[in-house]
Formats: C-alpha cells, sequence, structure tokens
C-alpha cells in the first residue's frame, strides 16, 4: 500500500553477516512507539510492527513513516527496533528517523552496548553541522576561529612594534623599549642592568616607596594607610573636584569683623573643597 501524498518517509537499510562474511539469517522489524501513531488530515493510522527478513546476502531495505513528518500526532514519535537472529543472539532499541535524513543505515544508527549493560538512549542521527550537509568541511570561520596564519601575524607585529607594551602605566619614560634595546652592545652585562633597573623599579611601586611624576586615575581610591602631600608650600600644588591645582592658600582677616571667614570661604573654594553658595 503507498503511503499518503504529503506523508515524509525514511528508508532503512542494512547487512549483516558473520565475522567471515558469511550472511547472517533473521528479521528486522520496526514498531512505533507510542503504539499507535495518527495523520488526521490524510486519514492515515500507523500502528504495529512491519518486519522483514534479511534476504540471501544478509541485507534488508524498508521504507516507513518519518518520525517528524507533517501532521503526524504524537510528535516526534520514535521506533521500537527489533533484530532477531536465527544464528546470533539478537538487539533491540529506540530510534528516531527524522525526513531530514531520507536514507538511514540500521547498522551504524544500532548503540554498540549490550541491553544487559544499561538502558538504551534514543539515537537520534546528526542531520547537519552549522546548516551544511553531506560531506560537511568546516573552516575556520564556521567555528569562530582565527584564519590559518592570524596568530603568527599578531605574534609577528607584536615583536616588531618599538614597545608593543605602551599602554602600560610606567612611573616615568625611561623603562627599557624595544628601540632602546637595539642599541644595546650585545653585551649580557648591558642587558642585564636593564632588568635590574626594571625590577627595582617595580619593586619601588609594590612597597609604597616609589616617586611618580604624575598620576593620572580614572575612578575611586582606596587606601587602607595614610595619605600625605608633602610638596613645598609655596610650590607644590593640589586642587579637588577638577579644579585648577592651586599653592596652600592663605587665611587672613579679622575674626572679630568677620573678615577671616569670607578669606577661609574663598581659600577653600579655590582649593575645589567647597561650592560656595553663601550671600552677603
Amino acid at each position: 500500500m503507498t503511503l499518503p501524498v504529503g506523508i515524509s518517509t525514511v528508508t532503512v537499510t542494512g547487512t549483516y553477516t558473520h565475522p567471515d562474511g558469511t550472511p547472517m539469517r533473521g528479521t528486522v522489524s520496526l514498531c512505533p512507539h507510542p503504539g499507535k501513531v495518527v495523520a488526521a488530515t490524510s486519514g492515515l493510522v500507523v500502528q504495529g510492527p512491519v518486519a522483514q527478513s534479511l534476504d540471501a546476502t544478509g541485507t534488508l531495505t524498508m521504507t516507513v513513516v518519518a518520525t517528524d513528518s507533517a501532521g503526524i500526532s504524537p510528535t516526534g514519535f520514535t521506533y521500537d527496533v527489533r533484530i532477531a537472529f536465527s544464528d546470533a543472539p539478537g538487539d533491540s532499541f529506540p530510534l528516531s528517523l527524522p525526513k531530514a535524513a531520507p536514507t538511514v543505515s540500521l547498522p551504524a544508527a544500532t548503540p554498540a552496548t549490550s541491553p544487559a549493560s544499561g538502558t538504551y538512549l534514543v539515537v537520534n542521527l546528526v542531520q547537519s553541522v552549522n546548516a551544511k550537509t553531506g560531506a560537511v568541511v568546516l573552516g575556520a570561520g564556521d567555528v569562530g576561529a582565527d584564519a590559518s596564519g592570524a596568530a603568527t601575524g599578531a605574534v609577528t607585529a607584536h615583536a616588531g612594534a618599538s614597545d608593543p607594551h605602551g599602554d602600560r602605566a610606567y612611573g616615568n619614560a625611561t623603562f627599557a623599549t624595544a628601540s632602546g634595546l637595539s642599541t644595546l652592545s650585545g653585551t649580557v652585562v648591558t642587558l642585564n642592568s636593564y632588568l635590574d633597573d626594571l625590577l627595582n623599579r617595580v619593586t619601588a611601586v609594590e612597597q609604597g616607596t616609589a616617586f611618580l611624576a604624575g598620576l593620572n586615575v580614572v575612578g575611586p581610591i582606596a587606601a587602607s594607610g595614610n595619605i600625605g602631600h608633602t610638596g613645598a608650600p609655596g610650590t607644590a600644588t593640589i586642587g579637588f573636584w577638577g579644579k585648577t591645582p592651586t599653592t596652600r592658600p592663605t587665611v587672613t582677616g579679622s575674626r572679630a569683623s568677620g573678615a577671616a571667614l569670607v578669606s577661609l570661604i574663598a581659600a577653600l573654594k579655590s582649593l575645589g573643597l567647597i561650592d560656595d553658595q553663601t550671600t552677603s
């Protein structure tokens, strides 16, 4: 009997032989699970097993309804596969047969584990890889990898840069750079002096004894110890909240008359410590 139009099918094939190539004898059956599958629009009811005996070469070919055919209920049912040999132990396992794979090799889809070793899982065949079917060849772009040679080019560019780590925050510009190293005489002693200088500077920063020519910080600063401004009062400058740094201001005037208070407010405002919104 021919299946109704619109019902997708999958052809199951397979060849079974003994180790010496002698064809095996037996029967293969596929039974839908659950026991009844219905295609309401076409009036089709699928139930019970379809069985086929191996031919003289141990081969079988049978065509059955795809487990995800349009209009089929329940959606995504499976087949209970039973293989019974007259001259060897049989096998049974669940199998999904989606329409995307119109031909399936039953031996290739058979789990290797014996039934006594545990419970079978439904075998879902790989239908495509990255939307590719057939003999799939994946390139670097298919798996999000760099193209061939990209890493080599990046390393070469890094090694050839005059200062490949120029984005790092150094104490000042006297650290050894690639351009500086290129002028070395090539002696180990000269190179060692650069390394000693680098280690000394890093140690000073870690131990808090380094003096930096300037420091720009974006974000909050947290300190667990004391912070001191040791600059000379007449020359060193400081500013807060975006105020232009200025030297230490002097407060003058009489306290009795209120002139000292006016002078103090002006001094704090010049440092950026207050927003003066007082009125006279």
